[in-house]
């Protein structure tokens, strides 16, 4: 999981880690999750050196008490062998010319956003994660769905694993990963009923556009989006598919 997330945080064409969104001063707050299937979790928000946030979120839950942390110190980042980096090690000139045309009231698009992994072993286990910089022009401070464990992220054994990204106030106000976990868990909806319920009431009604990954306790894999685009890809019995 770490390793997957961990990748696309140091690829700067994706919103996490060095490339991420630029907060309304031109700065990098990084957020990060991962829960496993029997209900350990751990999450970081505003974070402004770590070069991989996901592995810091992990430190949180294997070696803390805590759940989520926000703004943890370097010495925290450090004990989970994480490296740090000048702040501006982050911004991308990419990014940079993108808040630029945004403050100037310019149409200012860039694809990539979120990105998350879910897997399940051959075991059953099964484990989410997720990391993100945010939306550009965001507040300081500002903490999107990404480390609220239920609203960006879940995971369950025997049911089902959800990464989700989007628009991070609606899913955080619609739990959205929780919610499409509780229509399986209880409402006995398939993966693909439960997702697509869920979207109908939380995200569509709010007028709020994202997508998610899952991955089933049987190994089933989905990719569910109500955006024009979400980029996807799944391996199993050593095939790897790509999703558009």
């Amino acid at each position: 999981m770490c390793a997957a997330v961990g990748a696309l945080e140091d690829d700067p064409l994706f919103n996490a880690g060095r490339g991420a969104a630029l907060t309304l001063q031109g700065t990098v707050e990084l957020d990060a999750s991962i829960m496993t299937g029997d209900g350990q979790a751990g999450a970081v928000a505003v974070v402004d050196r770590a070069r991989s946030p996901i592995r810091v979120a992990r430190h949180v839950m294997e070696a803390t008490p805590h759940v989520l942390l926000a703004s943890p110190d370097d010495a925290l980042v450090e004990a989970a062998g994480v490296e740090l980096m000048d702040p501006d090690y982050f911004v991308t000139e990419a990014r940079r010319r993108q808040l630029e045309r945004i403050l100037a009231d310019e149409e200012a698009p860039l694809t990539h956003g979120t990105v998350g992994a879910v897997a399940r072993d051959s075991a059953g286990r099964i484990v989410a994660g997720m990391s993100t910089g945010g939306i550009s022009k965001q507040l300081r401070g500002r903490i999107g769905d990404t480390p609220i464990i239920g609203a960006g992220t879940w995971a369950r054994d025997g049911v089902v694993g959800i990464s989700c990204t989007g628009d991070g106030e609606a899913f955080i106000q619609g739990a959205v990963a929780h919610d499409v976990f509780a229509r399986m868990a209880y409402g006995g909806q398939s993966v693909a009923e439960a997702a697509s319920s869920t979207f109908a009431a939380e995200c569509d009604t709010r007028g709020s556009t994202g997508g998610l990954i899952a991955a089933t306790g049987d190994g089933s894999v989905l990719l569910c989006h109500n955006s024009a685009m979400m980029l996807a890809a799944f391996s199993q019995d050593g095939e790897t598919v790509t999703w558009v």
